[in-house]
């Protein structure tokens, strides 16, 4: 009940309360004056005692509000139908209660919200933490590959320059083999010519024996007509008796010598024939040695242009084993930046996944703050 009408309620009741004083006047004096009177004051009395017990339930209306409140119960209203002080201060109660209500409704959104925030973003950190992590593994592993592969490159730039040094060595030692076959070749032409000079010579001897054979065939030819001639020669003289004594002796002495020349043209012969055969024998191994001397010769001309084409070769190979050690050396100098690169994305991997575990700890340190912001909202009865 508001205060105007509880004024008008108590007037009322005043109102009831003198009337008995009017009737008193009106009436035949069958009640006394102060009978009635008594009777008005009671009933005033019991329209204050009224009045005193319905501000006493208003008091106490905002009494169990507030009690509620301090119990963290944000539900419990003040219904006060009143427009003075009190039932302002209602009011105000109830406005107070119903904003306090709508900041726990928020913090309990936002705390839920914050929370769900916050351990998705704890998730991320985590899966990024561990991404990081194989990251950082792979990492570790490129740079020991790198390092594997740049002392590989270093070892091949070593052979390379082995190789190089190698190649020019075989280079070299091919040119020194190329002039001395080619050495050779002019010393096997000039044993072949030699030997083709001594071929004709042997044949001139051969030649020449076969005269020496003609002439001791001729020579036994007359010594076969002086034995002959001797021997007739001695037949006349046994004829002539003492007067062919002398000639007979001359014509012994004739034969004698005819028969030692056909010993020695037999001997000549014999000897003539053995220097023949050992000539043809002399000019046939010769000649075997001309045909090995020209095969000798050709050989040494093909080892010659052979080892030239060794030489081009090699300083082809001496060139490019150059080029790839040079090659390889760049590639050496390109691993050893990558591997420093790897090793400064390494310290920066190993920076951000520090980082990114100390998100993951701000985030669940967030989670709880949003779990325990949550529990004091649960708290209070909204």
């Amino acid at each position: 009940m508001s205060l105007a009408g509880r004024a008008r309620l108590t007037f009322a009741l005043l109102m009831l309360a003198t009337l008995p004083l009017v009737l008193a006047v009106e009436q035949d004096r069958q009640w006394s004056a102060w009978t009635l009177a008594g009777v008005g004051w009671l009933v005033a009395l019991l329209a204050g005692l009224f009045t005193v017990r319905i501000a006493h339930q208003d008091w106490r209306s905002l009494r169990d509000a507030l009690a509620a409140l301090a119990e963290r119960n944000l539900t419990q209203r003040v219904h006060l139908y009143r427009t003075d002080a009190v039932g302002a201060v209602a009011d105000w109660l109830n406005l107070g209660t119903r904003r306090l209500a709508d900041i726990f409704v928020d913090l309990h959104r936002t705390g839920t919200e914050l929370r769900h925030a916050a351990s998705e973003v704890s998730h991320a950190a985590d899966t990024l933490s561990h991404s990081m992590d194989q990251q950082r593994d792979l990492t570790l592993a490129s740079t020991a590959t790198l390092e594997q592969l740049s002392a590989s490159l270093d070892a091949m730039t070593d052979t390379m320059r082995d190789t190089a040094r190698s190649a020019d060595a075989g280079h070299q030692a091919a040119t020194v083999g190329a002039t001395e076959a080619q050495q050779v070749a002019s010393a096997m032409a000039d044993l072949a010519a030699e030997t083709r000079a001594l071929r004709h010579t042997l044949d001139g001897l051969s030649q020449r024996s076969g005269e020496i054979t003609q002439v001791v065939a001729l020579i036994r030819e007359v010594a076969t007509q002086t034995n002959l001639l001797a021997l007739n020669a001695s037949i006349e003289a046994a004829r002539a008796g003492e007067q062919g004594r002398g000639f007979a002796v001359v014509a012994d002495e004739v034969r004698n010598l005819a028969q030692r020349t056909q010993l020695a043209t037999e001997d000549i012969t014999q000897v003539v024939s053995a220097i023949q055969h050992d000539v043809s024998h002399a000019v046939t191994r010769i000649g075997v040695c001309e045909s090995k001397a020209e095969h000798s010769q050709h050989q040494a001309s093909n080892a010659a242009t052979r080892l030239e084409q060794i030489c081009l070769a090699t300083a082809d190979t001496r060139q490019l084993s150059e080029q790839m050690a040079s090659a390889v050396s760049e590639q050496r100098d390109a691993s050893h930046a990558l591997t420093c690169n790897v090793a400064a994305r390494d310290v920066l991997a190993q920076d951000n996944a520090r980082h990114v575990h100390e998100t993951a700890d701000v985030s669940r340190y967030l989670e709880q703050l949003a779990i325990k912001l949550e529990k004091l909202v649960s708290t209070h009865t909204l």
